[in-house]
């Protein structure tokens, strides 16, 4: 068995780099940054699988009938490329699948070219093995599937896209991106408890639970259908299962919804799952519904731990250990668009709307990549609000002043978001009825605009006309044609509903909301 360890731990290794042994399969790895024991194949198939076919009336010769057969096969072709005993590990990847449309291929090449054919064999192997309304016995190739099942096992960042294994499938997403689909689950019920007692948890604890549930929850927000990952649907799905097993059954009594929180009520995320909490769903988005969800949570708690616990303050929640990542520093990560500009001076940015604009991956203007030291701009929105200022409660932080003074940003980008077709508003422009205009960056002047209650910003894309830049290399008499998007020549060209969407009256070097102009009037 010490030989079939050494031999996982190696495969597990090969999973971002290719393989030293012959004998193990080049996993394709979805995000070679993650810790290994954090890593997770791509379903999609490879190159190699895709061209695969077999020529039409092909069919494929009958291996062996039994285990010991195929066994004792597989481990004389790993003596044609070794000379040690081979592990259980190496000669199962030399087995050969007898049927489908890979037949003939060994469970090695399988693992390392379509994972996602290889999830749905053995989930729908491990279905129908544990259906009671099977009839039938023992079907001719399950042998073979159990022993591609026992492959698979051998490396994690495969077998963790298996139904059965479905509390490990990694989140991939943001700061979460190595999480598993477990600890987020903790994570969001940990947030129940710690707001249950206002003492519990450090800073970073809660902060930390705050954001793992405003990430799990906009996914619960979501239909189905909506949702084009099939790796996020079936985390939806893992977490309104959860929340079905965990609701709790006895009726809430009226007194349980007023006085102090009992120390009862703060349990560890170890024990979540004895613990019936119900956090909110998709369409308690108002706070008063969340109040409502947050008394029954409790009264819940209470009902569950009756009787158990003295009068002795529990101890605090202990958090979900946390994987081990390397961060990288702002200062190395690189934001598309972003103009230093914007930073400085009195017509910059607030300095207290720059962090989180950068850095807020819900709020802020940019979404995170697989690639830990890029970021884009967000291209589903135009306005961006800052985070809500955090109330002060027993225990918690004190929050910086640049919470109190944060604004809305609004980012005009009609051919950015929407897509639309502009057309180069030059009348001398050289190319035929005006040529498109496309986009070329971001303009680095910042408006401040007035509005009813305040100030806001306004920042917009810079666009292009390829006809004009064409010419002006070629004649003097022509100038390179690049246009903010705000500016009245463009706007005139979008439909009345489109220039609705447009918030202000530019003035020069500021501007004026139009629900201000509502005043004047």
């Amino acid at each position: 068995m010490d030989s079939e360890a050494a031999t996982h731990s190696a495969g597990t290794a090969s999973s971002s780099r290719p393989s030293a042994d012959p004998l193990l399969p080049v996993l394709p790895i979805l995000d070679p940054t993650v810790p290994l024991d954090r890593q997770q194949c791509v379903l999609k198939a490879t190159k190699e699988a895709r061209a695969f076919h077999r020529p039409k009336g092909f069919q494929a010769s009958a291996g062996p009938k039994d285990l010991q057969t195929a066994c004792d096969e597989a481990k004389r072709r790993c003596r044609l490329v070794t000379t040690t005993r081979p592990s259980m590990k190496l000669y199962l990847g030399q087995l050969v699948i007898p049927f489908g449309k890979y037949a003939g291929q060994s469970f090695m090449w399988l693992v390392a070219n379509d994972v996602g054919y290889l999830k749905y064999l053995l989930d729908r192997h491990i279905a129908e093995s544990q259906d009671p309304g099977r009839t039938g016995g023992t079907r001719e190739n399950d042998w073979v599937k159990d022993c591609l099942l026992r492959y698979v096992e051998f490396f994690p960042s495969v077998s963790c896209h298996l139904e059965k294994n479905v509390d490990r499938a990694i989140y991939g997403q943001g700061r979460f991106k190595s999480f598993t689909f477990q600890e987020m689950w903790q994570w969001y019920s940990l947030h129940k408890c710690l707001n249950a007692d206002p003492q519990a948890g450090s800073a970073q604890e809660r902060k930390m639970a705050e954001e793992a549930f405003s990430s799990v929850r906009q996914w619960l927000g979501m239909k189905e259908e909506d949702i084009s990952s099939k790796s996020l649907k079936r985390f939806r799905r893992f977490i309104l299962d959860k929340e079905k097993q965990k609701a709790p059954t006895a009726a809430v009594p009226s007194s349980s919804l007023s006085g102090p929180v009992p120390s009862e009520t703060v349990v560890p995320p170890s024990a979540s799952a004895s613990a019936s909490v119900a956090p909110p769903t998709a369409t308690s988005l108002s706070p008063w519904q969340d109040d409502t969800l947050l008394s029954e949570a409790l009264a819940t708690f209470e009902a569950t731990f009756e009787g158990q616990a003295d009068t002795a303050m529990a101890p605090p929640p202990d958090p979900p250990q946390q994987p081990q990542t390397d961060p990288v520093p702002p200062s190395q990560v690189s934001f598309e668009g972003w103009h230093k500009q914007w930073e400085s001076g009195p017509q910059g940015l607030p300095s207290a709307d720059v962090k989180w604009l950068k850095e807020d991956a819900d709020r802020g203007l940019f979404k995170n990549l697989t690639i830990a030291r890029r970021k884009i701009l967000k291209d589903d929105r135009m306005w961006f609000h800052p985070p809500e200022i955090p109330g002060v409660v027993v225990g918690g932080g004190v929050p910086s002043a640049d919470a109190f003074f944060r604004s809305r940003v609004f980012f005009w980008r009609p051919v950015g978001v929407w897509g639309y077709s502009l057309r180069c508003p030059r009348s001398g422009c050289p190319g035929e009825k005006a040529a498109f205009l496309y986009p070329c960056g971001y303009g680095n002047t910042v408006r401040h605009i007035c509005d009813m209650t305040g100030w806001y910003s306004m920042l917009t894309e810079l666009l292009a006309c390829n006809a004009c830049r064409k010419a002006a290399k070629g004649s003097q008499e022509h100038s390179i044609g690049r246009f903010l998007a705000w500016d009245a020549a463009i706007l005139k060209q979008l439909t009345p509903a489109h220039q609705a969407v447009f918030p202000a009256i530019l003035t020069p070097r500021r501007g004026v909301d139009k629900h201000v102009k509502t005043l004047v009037v």
